[in-house]
C-alpha cells in the first residue's frame, strides 16, 4: 500500500511540476517584446481554414491562439524535461542499489 501511495504522490508531483513549469515558461515567453513570426501566423490561419473556423482569423484571435500554442508547447517541453529527470533518477537509483547489494 505504501508503494502504491508513493507512486501516486510521485505522479501527482510530476504533473504539478509540469503544469506549473509550463505555465511559467509560457509567461516568460509571452512577456518578451517580439512580433509574432510570419510562419506562425500563416500556420494558424491554415489550421483555422482547414477546420472551418475562418471567423477566428482576425488579428486579435490569432494572437490569443498563438499564446495558447506557446502554452501547449511549453507544457510539452517541461513534461519532456521532467520525464528525462525521472529516467535519470531511476537509473541512478537502480545502479546505486546494484552497487550496495
Amino acid at each position: 500500500m505504501k508503494r502504491f501511495c508513493a507512486k501516486g504522490l510521485i505522479a501527482f508531483a510530476n504533473v504539478t511540476i509540469t503544469l506549473i513549469g509550463g505555465w511559467f515558461l509560457s509567461h516568460v515567453i509571452e512577456f518578451w517584446p517580439y512580433n509574432m513570426p510570419d510562419f506562425l501566423d500563416v500556420a494558424i490561419r491554415a489550421v483555422l481554414k482547414v477546420t472551418g473556423h475562418e471567423e477566428l482569423a482576425n488579428t486579435d484571435d490569432i494572437e490569443k491562439l498563438a499564446i495558447l500554442l506557446f502554452l501547449i508547447v511549453s507544457i510539452l517541453f517541461v513534461g519532456a524535461v521532467v520525464l528525462l529527470c525521472n529516467i535519470v533518477v531511476r537509473r541512478y537509483l537502480a545502479a546505486h542499489n546494484r552497487l550496495r547489494s
